[in-house]
């Protein structure tokens, strides 16, 4: 199954000196492969130059390992290796358009605004234009311009931007709890005081809407492992699902009660969910602004989120014009 690899991750796999190559399962697989490869080069670097010029610096490369990346990143176009390759090339001192292109989008915002000739002041005053801030302080100005002046500077910093950018309009969630208790009136609870002005939602809480919300489905699954064969070793083990089941959000406002429904994903928070039921409260008290969920950084976690609160009309547009990427 090893020959369903591209010649050019087979070529990666050599490089670094991995004989016996991963099994092949399937394309996502393959990229996850790639992404390996890029963080052992990562790890490599860093156990050679050291923590400062690891994060800051150039790093030294073998000509036959960076026209391995330059092959490897032409067959990953759309997904996160590519990006992963393009960050590391950048890293080993190449440059070109073809290698920003690759980049993730927070990747590639300040060479986008260096290309466009923008600096601190400009972002500014687009974001204030759009209602989306006050007016950036001069040092938020100077680091975007320095980030703008050197833009590999910006790599792998896309929490320090956000922040610079959006300051206190940025609002932060926890999406993941390892209970099973994802509490979607928490989000919900910070995009209503993070709105300007901000929106006074009272006794919030969530429930459940059953009394059981795990249900015993044994009788209807039959297990089976990765490969496809039936998991005999786990067979006669419970298997409990909470499809079917929803917490139900409760607040009240101005003295009326309001509520939605949010299915349970196990140990998360349906994200979708509670934005299109802000949003409609939002749309329902006669408000033009709506919460945006800003796009997950090159690190790929899920299990946190940031978000803003901002005029529906305006704030997507300066997004747009300023490539700032927003999640879809």
């Amino acid at each position: 199954m090893s020959g369903n690899f591209r010649p050019s991750t087979r070529k990666l796999f050599a490089l670094l000196g991995r004989h016996a190559e991963p099994v092949y399962r399937d394309q996502h697989d393959e990229v996850y492969r790639v992404h390996e490869v890029c963080v052992a080069l990562w790890n490599a670097a860093y156990s050679q130059h050291g923590a400062e010029r690891y994060r800051d610096g150039v790093w030294d490369a073998d000509p036959d390992v960076i026209a391995a990346l330059r092959d490897a990143m032409a067959d990953h176009p759309h997904d996160y290796a590519g990006q992963d390759l393009a960050y590391t090339l950048l890293k080993f001192g190449c440059t070109g358009a073809d290698i920003v292109a690759h980049l993730h989008p927070w990747d590639r915002l300040a060479y986008r605004w260096a290309e466009e000739g923008l600096g601190g002041a400009d972002v500014s005053r687009r974001l204030v234009d759009a209602g989306a801030s006050d007016g950036l302080p001069p040092a938020a100005i100077g680091t975007i311009d320095s980030r703008i002046g050197n833009p590999s500077s910006a790599l792998r910093r896309h929490d320090d931007l956000q922040g610079h950018l959006f300051d206190s309009r940025l609002l932060y969630a926890n999406l993941r709890d390892g209970g099973f208790q994802p509490g979607h009136d928490e989000p919900f609870a910070r995009l209503a005081a993070g709105a300007i002005p901000p929106v006074l939602v009272e006794d919030l809480s969530q429930g459940i809407d059953t009394d059981a919300r795990f249900k015993d489905v044994s009788d209807a699954v039959q297990p089976m492992d990765r490969d496809g064969r039936i998991a005999e070793e786990i067979a006669g083990i419970p298997i409990v699902s909470d499809a079917g089941a929803h917490w139900f959000v409760r607040y009240t406002h101005a003295g009326k009660t309001y509520g939605f429904l949010a299915p349970c994903e196990s140990g998360w928070v349906d994200v979708p969910c509670v934005l299109a039921n802000f949003n409609g409260f939002l749309g329902h008290l006669g408000r033009n602004d709506q919460a945006f969920r800003l796009g997950s950084g090159p690190d790929g976690d899920t299990e946190w989120a940031f978000f803003i609160v901002a005029d529906g009309t305006s704030f997507p547009a300066v997004c747009r014009q300023l490539h700032i990427p927003l999640h879809p």
